[in-house]
């Protein structure tokens, strides 16, 4: 059943490419029928690592498209999944990614951005910090099967960025820029931000 939620979600990207947009009709149905598998997966096999991760990327994916009070509550249960998923399978270096960009956008919120949280559910959101990010990064970078991809790279220099270590920062978007082509398009992606970042 993961393989089909995955599918799913796998033709919900293919759509944003070929559309360039993140709005695509066809998206979003996919989007929604790769939710609902998930839901499923979850109830038949709580047990299971994959059960957690897909449905932590097919819950928040789709909350993207949702209002702000859908969005901070899938973000909440995008962590909880994830974090049980790395439980499950500590050696999955997509979790521990998923993590590590959890933890850096919710380190990133503005005392707005909480306070209206806060209004919403009347608690504020989780704390985090970029140095929590920067780990989950590291373990994913360490951990990724057949070796670090360029978004492994990137997402680390971030972190770097943001706990003011910019050599460390400097070191790892090069080597973003050093990596070979694989003929990926989001490759391309992240090494024009890693330009923009070294400029």
């Amino acid at each position: 059943t993961w393989r089909i939620a995955r599918t799913g979600y796998m033709a919900a990207e293919v759509h944003r490419r070929d559309t360039d947009t993140y709005t695509c009709p066809r998206r979003l149905e996919a989007l929604g029928m790769a939710l609902d598998l998930c839901k499923e997966m979850l109830e038949a096999f709580p047990e299971k690592s994959l059960s957690h991760k897909y449905y932590a990327i097919c819950a928040q994916e789709f909350s993207n498209h949702q209002g702000t009070k859908e969005k901070i509550l899938a973000g909440g249960k995008f962590a909880e999944h994830t974090k049980k998923a790395i439980e499950i399978d500590p050696e999955d270096a997509t979790l521990h990614y998923m993590l590590g960009r959890f933890n850096f956008e919710v380190a990133r919120l503005s005392w707005a951005e909480r306070l209206a949280a806060k209004a919403i559910f009347g608690e504020e959101p989780p704390r985090t910090t970029y140095e929590e990010a920067l780990q989950c990064h590291l373990r994913g970078h360490e951990l990724r099967e057949g070796g670090p991809e360029p978004r492994d790279k990137l997402e680390v220099a971030r972190c770097y960025t943001k706990v003011g270590d910019k050599a460390s920062a400097r070191q790892f978007l090069e080597a973003v820029l050093k990596m070979p082509e694989r003929g990926n398009p989001d490759d391309d992606d992240v090494k024009k931000e890693a330009k923009a970042m070294l400029a």
